[in-house]
């Protein structure tokens, strides 16, 4: 079987089990030369004996996805000026039921990660914060066409999610090889800093046909935001106290977090791999300075939003609209200030699935294909990416690929892993197109940093290893 029916055969084989959602990092499992891709890939067989993380300096990550639509689909250039175009956002709206916005947050603070024999063995530390809302898409309906279409019906809404996490890991892993396979895994202890999780229950609007209050806007709620590390104050959750050291390093919020690889290769061509790979399989117990907010009636009502039309379609800000003074004369709602002490609860981590096939189409060109998978918030996002890498010695590896994301085709990222003696710098974006260009950004990802690496296994050209 030639190259082309190899790869060919491999992408079928990926879509084939991957037809599902996600959001990942797409091209950290390929940069095996940098100690972080291990996060992802707990198979990778790297190319120096050592390497030390530097804190904070050793990986600085950040991840941001707005999948409703892009700048460029919901608006358009008028001489030097972009204005929104509103019949534009909502038929994109209503292309989905839901859509996400995301953003995380990520430094490591320590590692270390050294070979013994045909062991690799690695000790990790880092720090991750992210926030995510899913929310109905119709809700961006009703602020743009108005509220005609909601007459006689109810606006769903228990698909609302909100969350916001902070932790630290701690992780001990290993891998080794055995025969035609490498095995990987690695387990790790979490310790949560601050939670807030919204848990929506008979959340949905209506139009009030009462007398008294004929077409005001009736909110269903029996939700509550569920607390850990964060004060409430006045019924709502406040800032924390970034003076108390728990709020960076906390393990009385214990969690655990397992993730595992295996890679094949193909004993009649061994130019062939395939890997599967897990990750953030967990769960944190939030049991320590617990709160809750919540409003006090199970129903609410509102008369509208004034300003908000003179935003949208005259764009005017209106900065008396956006006053809490007038959010409060146009909502009748009061929270509850008397029951703010929470329970304990447990949060879930958002679990990622890699299945890549690459093959080596000379010394150091490689060429992959892959798919991936996030469950997160109970959705599940899908991603696949095409990549070419290019390496010499164990110097630099550099990469280029294209990805579907989010719900968008248009994804160019790349790689880059220098190491010029003992440091080793390095730079990973699933989509850099996107950040030249954000007007089409759906999603991005972009880590950098610095390790120091000591004792390149083959210091004249990246072999293949087992």
């Amino acid at each position: 079987m030639n190259m082309k029916k190899l790869l060919a055969c491999a992408f079928l084989g990926i879509c084939a089990v991957s037809g599902v959602k996600a959001q990942t990092q797409m091209l950290l499992p390929y940069n095996d030369l940098a100690f972080q891709s291990s996060w992802a890939n707990a198979a990778v067989r790297p190319m120096h004996r050592f390497s030390i993380g530097v804190p904070v300096l050793s990986s600085i990550e950040v991840g941001a996805i707005n999948n409703a639509f892009s700048l460029r689909s919901v608006s358009e250039l008028r001489g030097s000026t972009r204005f929104l175009l509103p019949d534009k956002l909502s038929s994109e709206m209503r292309n989905y039921k839901t859509s996400q916005e995301y953003f995380e947050f990520g430094v490591d603070l320590l590692h270390f990660r050294m070979a013994w024999r045909r062991w690799f063995f690695w000790f990790g530390w880092r720090s991750q914060t992210t926030q995510s809302l899913v929310y109905p898409t119709e809700l961006v309906r009703l602020g743009v066409e108005g509220n005609k279409w909601l007459v006689g019906n109810r606006l769903d809404m228990n698909d609302l999610r909100f969350d916001v996490t902070s932790y630290n890991e701690i992780t001990l892993g290993a891998s080794h090889p055995y025969e035609d396979w490498i095995f990987g895994g690695r387990v790790s202890l979490l310790g949560g800093s601050f939670n807030g999780n919204l848990v929506a229950d008979n959340l949905g609007l209506s139009i009030s046909e009462d007398q008294e209050r004929r077409f005001a806007h009736l909110i269903d709620h029996k939700g509550v935001l569920r607390t850990s590390g964060l004060p409430i104050k006045n019924g709502r959750p406040d800032l924390p106290d970034y003076t108390k050291t728990s709020t960076y390093v906390n393990f009385t919020n214990p969690g655990f977090a397992l993730s595992g690889a295996a890679t094949y290769i193909l004993p009649q061509n061994n130019r062939f791999r395939f890997t599967f790979a897990f990750t953030d399989l967990g769960m944190i117990h939030w049991g320590q300075d617990l709160g809750q907010a919540k409003l006090k009636e199970d129903q609410s009502w509102v008369m509208g939003l004034s300003g908000f039309n003179t935003i949208l379609f005259r764009r005017k800000m209106d900065w008396g609209f956006l006053s809490g003074k007038n959010f409060k004369k146009q909502f009748n709602m009061e929270f509850d200030e008397e029951h703010t002490k929470g329970e304990s609860y447990n949060t879930w981590l958002s679990p990622k699935f890699y299945l890549m096939g690459t093959y080596r189409l000379a010394r150091q060109t490689h060429a992959g294909l892959s798919a991936a998978m996030t469950i997160h918030e109970g959705q599940v996002y899908p991603s696949f990416t095409a990549s070419i890498q290019q390496g010499y010695s164990a110097l630099v590896s550099g990469q280029l690929a294209v990805s579907y994301n989010q719900r968008s085709f248009l994804n160019v990222g790349g790689a880059l892993v220098f190491s010029p003696g003992a440091y080793q710098f390095y730079l990973i974006s699933d989509n850099l197109y996107g950040m030249l260009n954000p007007i089409d950004l759906k999603a991005t990802n972009l880590r950098i940093g610095m390790n120091i690496v000591i004792g390149p296994l083959y210091p004249n050209s990246q072999l293949t290893q087992k």
